[in-house]
Order: structure tokens, then C-alpha cells, then sequence
């Protein structure tokens, strides 16, 4: 049963023990807490947060959504919750009721938003700057490579991650960020080398048997080869036709090279970004933003919400992919593609892997869809793999493409606050394309 605590004095609300699926609902008053000018957002992993102040999960917290005003907010063991903390009473129920609910409390939700960019992300946007003449002898101790040049690499999303090397025999080299976890850093390098058609190849470490990682205040880095493409693709029908078919190629080698380990799939496995919490944050922040400027948007997510979207997504197959295959990590070298930036590599449900590619040209870029390509991806894919996308997921994709958009959209331009006024409107050209219609 759920447990709530408060301390009006030190301004602090605790929860623990409550799941959403079992349909219980708490209420309870709420009569000394008003509501603060301002409330902080901020997400960790699947968990979304409307705070006065700041919130701190404990134990096995998932899906939930909550708005308080409260400066101490502790969750413990909460999972597909919505919290709604109002001047008058507590409410914490299922999350699938929030589209219910949400009349009588949107004056609790309007108002200004400080939004936070969550601690995975600022970390890899703002990794500490390398010490070069440190890290010179390290590659020689470490990998026995002796650099004559090493030089930072700007652009893209991680800051001070990326070195490119050439050594004295004229070899070219990257040495880049990896990850926070070790183990999951070292998996994936093992992985990569393994299917060398498509990605460059992973160097190990020569001091240490099997090791390919190396730990730099508190991050983990790796040596590999640098790819110099060949040719630049144009974003075309065409494009996601050769494209299709080597994706289809790359699953199949992946699955393989996979299935020696039957504890991968454990130990790469991190959670899914549609979730209800997910879902609904983005609708509070397009209100807050503008609830009739938004129509179109608020819309879209009310059908997928109706639509059971969030559920159906829960059932499909789950394998390993890259994740992030947007056209600045897939590298021609004429026909032939080789894939960097792996640090996403995971199992995902196998249809999030057609989102990158289908929207986003280049990491920091605006995405956008082209009328039809989803079509020629999928039947070129399924030509290609020996596992054909299911009916399933071919009906899936839309919505998944249409929920992205909107996720990028809020991300992009109202929590990140990044000018560009032609956005709207592409994205509701994307939108119509996708099936939405355009009022």
C-alpha cells in the first residue's frame, strides 16, 4: 500500500511503495503548501519531475510522472505513478488516468519552467577537457601507439570526446569517449570487433589481456580506427533504399555475434523512451508553451495515449541494435557504410532503430521526415534481413516516428529554447506526411 509522508516544515514530501498497474488511488489534503512561482524539470532515465525544489528517487522508481511544489521530494519504489501535488490535496494514481485528470488540474501545471538537462546527458556534453601530453603517454603505455599529432575534435553532442591521432608509421586514429559503465564500454567493444563489414575496428590494449577501455577521470575511452568516408549521400528516396538493405545485413551480423552470450541481452538492456511519463511530459510542456499554438501537436499525443500506443510498443521484440544511425554516424565509403559512435549499442525494441535514420541528419541538426522513405527503408530491409519486420511493427512505425518528432521538437525548442521559427511548420508537414491530419 502506498506509504505518503510530509513535512510542511521542511518542506518535504516523501512516497514510496506504490505501482500503478494494480489501479489504487490515494488522496489525501493538502491544505499548507502553496504553490511555488516556478518549478523545476527534471528527467532521470524514465522518470519525469515538476518540482519546487528537488527530487531524488530511491529503489526501483519507473514511469512516473509527478508535479509538486514541494522542495524535498523523495520517491522510493514508485512505479507508473502520477503524482499531483495541488494547494489543496495529494493525488497519486495510475498513470494511464492522466488525460482524465488533466482539466482539473492544467492551472496547476501552467507557468514558468526551469527545465534541467538530465546528469547522463550534461555529463556527456561536458566532459572534462584531456591532458594531451598525459594522454600521449598513456596510448604509448597502454596501446602501443606512438602518436606524432593528437588534436581535439569539435562538434557533435560530447564535448572534449573525441581526439583524432596519427601516429609515426601515418596511421589514423580516434580516441573517444565510451561511456560512464566499464563493463557495458568493454561489451560493446567486443561486440564491434566483431563485426568488422561495419564498424572500424576496436584496438585492445596491450598491458591489459582482453581490455579495450581506459578509465580517464572517471570515464572510460577507447582507441579505434578512423574511417574517412568517401563519398557523402544525399538524403534521398534512393538513399533509404541502399540503406535499407545494408541495415537488414548489419541486424543479421549483429544477431550473430550476439548469440554467443546468453547473458548479453542483461547486461545491455537499458530502458525504453515511450513510456507513458515520457509521453505526458511532453504534453505539459507544450501546454505551458501554448495550448492553442499547439493543437496539432496536443492531438497527436492524445491518439497515441487512446491508442494504447505506449502498450503496443511494450510488446514487440526486443533485440541488439545501434540505436543512433542518424547520417552523421553512418560513414560511406562508396556503397558501403561503416557505423561509429556506438556508445548506444543495446537491446531496444528492434523498431527504435528506424528512427534515426528516417529523421535525423546529423546529431544537433533539425529532424525532419521525407515523404515515403519509410516505405522504401522497410521494404528494402526486410528484403535484406532473414527476420522481416513484423505487421506489428510495420503499423507501429508511424506513431513511433510521429511520437519522436514531437519528443525532439519539445526538446529542441522549448526545454532547450533553440530559435527557429520554420520548425513549427515542418513539423506539422512531417506530421500530415506520417498520417496526422493537418487542421
Amino acid at each position: 500500500m502506498v506509504e505518503v509522508s510530509i513535512n510542511r516544515n521542511a518542506n518535504k514530501l516523501e512516497i514510496s511503495s506504490y505501482n500503478g498497474n494494480s489501479g489504487e488511488i490515494f488522496r489525501d489534503s493538502n491544505t499548507s503548501k502553496r504553490s511555488p512561482n516556478e518549478l523545476n524539470f527534471f528527467r532521470e532515465d524514465n522518470n519525469h519531475a515538476y518540482v519546487g525544489g528537488e527530487i531524488t528517487y530511491k529503489r526501483g522508481c519507473e514511469n512516473n510522472l509527478v508535479v509538486s511544489p514541494y522542495e524535498i521530494n523523495i520517491l522510493g519504489n514508485i512505479k507508473n505513478a502520477l503524482i499531483l501535488v495541488n494547494p489543496d490535496k495529494i493525488e497519486v494514481s495510475p498513470i494511464s488516468t492522466f488525460l482524465n485528470l488533466f482539466e482539473e488540474n492544467e492551472k496547476l501545471l501552467l507557468g514558468n519552467i526551469n527545465y534541467h538537462i538530465p546528469k547522463r546527458v550534461f555529463m556527456r556534453e561536458d566532459l572534462p577537457l584531456v591532458n594531451l601530453d598525459r594522454l600521449k603517454e598513456e596510448l604509448i603505455e597502454k596501446y602501443g601507439v606512438k602518436p606524432l599529432k593528437i588534436s581535439r575534435l569539435d562538434g557533435g553532442r560530447s564535448q572534449n570526446g573525441i581526439y583524432f591521432l596519427k601516429d609515426e608509421m601515418k596511421r589514423k586514429f580516434v580516441f573517444k569517449f565510451r561511456g560512464e559503465d566499464g563493463e557495458r564500454s568493454e561489451l560493446i567493444s567486443e561486440i564491434l570487433n566483431k563485426v568488422p563489414e561495419y564498424f572500424p575496428q576496436i584496438y585492445p590494449r596491450v598491458d591489459e589481456f582482453n581490455n579495450y577501455t581506459l578509465e580517464i577521470g572517471g570515464h572510460r575511452f577507447g582507441l579505434e580506427e578512423f574511417i574517412e568516408q568517401t563519398e557523402q549521400k544525399e538524403i534521398s528516396l534512393g538513399y533509404f533504399s541502399l540503406f535499407g538493405k545494408h541495415l537488414g545485413r548489419f541486424h543479421d551480423k549483429l544477431s550473430f555475434a550476439s548469440s554467443e552470450d546468453s547473458t548479453l541481452e542483461n547486461k545491455l538492456t537499458r530502458g525504453e523512451s515511450f513510456n507513458e511519463s515520457s509521453i505526458l511530459s511532453l504534453y505539459i510542456d507544450l501546454i505551458n508553451n501554448g495550448k492553442e499554438r499547439h493543437k496539432l501537436f496536443l492531438n497527436s499525443i492524445e491518439g497515441m495515449v487512446l491508442g494504447n500506443f505506449s502498450n503496443k510498443m511494450k510488446e514487440l521484440p526486443s533485440r541488439l541494435i545501434h540505436k543512433d544511425l542518424n547520417s552523421s554516424n553512418v560513414l560511406w565509403i562508396n556503397d558501403k557504410p561503416k557505423i561509429i559512435d556506438s556508445e548506444s549499442l543495446g537491446f531496444y525494441k528492434r523498431i527504435n532503430e528506424f528512427v534515426a535514420p528516417l529523421l535525423l541528419d546529423g546529431n544537433m541538426g533539425r529532424p525532419n521526415y521525407l515523404k515515403s522513405s519509410i516505405q522504401n527503408l522497410i521494404e528494402n530491409y526486410d528484403s535484406a534481413t532473414d527476420e522481416p519486420l513484423s505487421q506489428n511493427e510495420v503499423e507501429i512505425l508511424p506513431n513511433l516516428l510521429k511520437y519522436s518528432l514531437l519528443r525532439f521538437y519539445v526538446v529542441r525548442s522549448i526545454r532547450r529554447g533553440i530559435e527557429d521559427r520554420e520548425y513549427t511548420q515542418i513539423l506539422k508537414n512531417n506530421l500530415k506526411d506520417l498520417g496526422d491530419k493537418n487542421d
